[in-house]
């Protein structure tokens, strides 16, 4: 964290293909503070958990791509995806099962086990990362 790229990191959206990539940077970093301190605090986690996974679909479908177009696939190793894999499995698990008992949100019934809004913000978690991917970057990742 300290020492780090900072703002400076995300200019990369631009080599990536994103279009507007200046508000993106902007976006992209208040929604990463966002989603995390709602994590942090267990209020509103399924939605707060969506929204990671949005944002961790969004970067595997650009890792994928940026791969494909120079003519690998890297699934291990330094250049791999697995790291990304392993949050949008955690962060899914987060949508699912709740906040847990100490979270703000701990008390409420619909945290205590998942439920259908737990599946349906799972599912705009994703849709939102492939969307995010198709109106902003304009390419097809797999094509």
């Amino acid at each position: 964290m300290v020492g780090g790229q900072g703002l400076n990191g995300f200019a990369a959206l631009a080599d990536a293909g994103y279009q507007n990539a200046g508000v993106l940077m902007y976006v992209g970093a208040g929604a990463q503070i966002l989603v995390g301190v709602l994590l942090i605090l267990g209020l509103f986690a399924p939605l707060a958990a969506a929204g990671g996974v949005a944002y961790l679909v969004n970067s595997l479908l650009t890792i994928v791509a940026a791969q494909r177009q120079d003519g690998y696939l890297a699934v291990f190793g330094p250049d791999g995806f697995e790291y990304l894999l392993v949050l949008i499995v955690a962060t899914s698990a987060v949508i699912l099962v709740g906040p847990g008992r100490y979270g703000f949100d701990g008390g409420r019934g619909w945290a205590r086990r998942p439920f259908i809004g737990s599946f349906i913000a799972l599912l705009l978690g994703i849709g939102g990362g492939v969307a995010a991917w198709f109106f902003l970057h304009g390419n097809n990742p797999l094509a």
